[in-house]
């Protein structure tokens, strides 16, 4: 009842919002929906979820679950602002109303037990986050939905193929349906032909809604059109989501032997995310899409994690936790400066530290997080997976050189976010031209919540966060711990 209430109460006040159309009644929906969310969530977190064959809500689901409602009410306290600035010129009463329809959407991704469902709530995630990104209705924007949308339509349609395929080879399967719990218990039935067939198109597909290389040429643009605290929310929860329809395959293949080609596709695009990830941030000039190929970069880490398997899945599964916080936190501070400034070119904003001091700090703090250099889960996370590197066990050097080649371009790319963030905050230059000096509490509470809490990681994973995480691993056939 829980998890259906959970998919079900955005999309009722996502109509009440289109019904009442008004900026006060917007904020009180968003950050009733964000507190109901995030009570609910932990609550299935603590006392656990009835895993049914449609929804429920395993340690995988509630990993997933913590990250998209976390990430929601930073966003929701982030977006109060936003709306008030956006009323003083133009607002988009849709902003609001697809918000809580992506929501809900990303929602049941995550609670679905049937792969057939994931894909359909895939589907409407999809849609609904169209519209966010078109939200100030110019014709560069709109460039960039008609990009997204039809490469995430065209992944999705590969995945549906995926889809298809598990139907066709799991007919072996006594009261074969497309629940994951069931294709995990009879998937060594499984026609390996077809088994492959789906693990394929599942990739592909899902790819194209992680931004993962060389599926990614929509990510920087929506980065940078879309509002901040939406392209955070895409950022984390978004992309978390779509890398978890990955994990639902994952996890199905885990005890065959088709997880060993499964974990080789995996390490090929994941490296070469990374490789395109440090080329392209070098080149960009705006510091949202620098974000962008970090983020292509840093998802690359993740393929490559699940594709050395064993103990690095528990490393995965708290870096894609502790990434999703650092990703947002940056984006959302961005988005100070996009309003402050009217721009977030690298070359064009300077003497950050005297006129939004709050915001510089925040900045330049959540740069030496992302990048992994400042202790923290990030950190943490990353060096589980680099050791995990060496002690690849398949073919001799093969993980020294996965570890070279990963930290070689993984270092590019920690420069790249320094300088920036370093020229933003702590150069002076005449030609930059400063427009707005407030700096509200709601713009980078939520960000200085985010540090904390990942430098809580580092010193001490919380009990019952460890059970979710080792549980998550264990769905997946991995072990380990830190």
């Amino acid at each position: 009842m829980q998890e259906l209430a959970l998919i079900i109460v955005p999309f009722v006040l996502a109509l009440v919002s289109f019904l009442k159309k008004s900026g006060k009644w917007d904020k009180a929906i968003m950050v009733t929906v964000a507190a109901f969310h995030l009570v609910v969530t932990l609550s299935l977190c603590i006392r656990g979820s009835t895993v049914a064959n449609i929804l429920g809500a395993d340690s995988l689901g509630c990993l997933f679950l913590l990250i998209l409602s976390t990430l929601f009410g930073a966003t929701t306290l982030s977006s109060t602002p936003f709306i008030k600035y956006t009323e003083e010129g133009y607002f988009n009463y849709r902003y609001v109303i697809f918000m809580l329809l992506l929501l809900g959407s990303l929602t049941g991704v995550i609670l679905s037990r049937n792969i057939g469902i994931m894909w359909v709530f895939a589907v409407a995630a999809t849609l609904a986050s169209t519209p966010l990104i078109w939200h100030y209705g110019d014709r560069e924007s709109l460039e960039v939905v008609w990009k997204y949308t039809l490469i995430c339509a065209v992944g999705l349609a590969l995945a549906f193929v995926g889809v298809l395929a598990m139907v066709e080879g799991s007919k072996d399967i006594a009261g074969a349906t497309l629940g994951v719990d069931l294709l995990a218990r009879g998937a060594a039935l499984i026609s390996p032909r077809w088994g492959r067939v789906a693990i394929a198109f599942t990739l592909i597909g899902y790819a194209a809604q992680m931004g993962m290389a060389p599926m990614h040429a929509w990510l920087a643009d929506v980065y940078e059109q879309a509002p901040s605290p939406v392209a955070a929310f895409f950022s984390g929860a978004m992309v978390s989501c779509a890398f978890l329809g990955i994990l639902r395959y994952y996890q199905i293949f885990a005890s065959t032997p088709l997880i060993a080609d499964f974990r080789e596709v995996l390490l090929l695009i994941g490296l070469f995310s990374i490789f395109v990830g440090a080329v392209y941030i070098l080149k960009a000039d705006n510091f949202k899409r620098k974000l962008a190929s970090c983020n292509i970069q840093h998802m690359g880490l993740l393929w490559v994690g699940m594709g050395l398997g064993a103990d690095s899945v528990y490393a995965t599964m708290l870096y894609v936790l502790s990434y999703s916080l650092a990703k947002h936190l940056m984006l959302l501070t961005s988005g100070n400066f996009l309003r402050a400034y009217g721009t977030i070119n690298t070359s064009e904003i300077s003497g950050g530290l005297s006129c939004m001091p709050r915001s510089s700090w925040l900045l330049i703090v959540g740069a030496f997080v992302l990048v992994g250099i400042m202790p923290s889960g990030v950190f943490i996370g990353e060096f589980m997976l680099f050791r995990r590197m060496i002690a690849y066990p398949h073919l001799l050097y093969l993980g020294g050189v996965i570890l070279t080649v990963s930290l070689t371009l993984m270092t590019i790319a920690a420069y790249a976010i320094i300088s920036a963030t370093l020229h933003i905050t702590l150069s002076y230059d005449n030609t930059s031209v400063f427009t707005q000096g407030t700096e509200p509490l709601v713009s980078h509470a939520p960000q200085w919540v985010f540090i904390a809490l990942l430098l809580i990681i580092a010193l001490y994973i919380p009990r019952q966060l460890d059970v979710i995480i080792r549980g998550a691993a264990s769905l997946l056939g991995g072990s380990g711990g830190f």
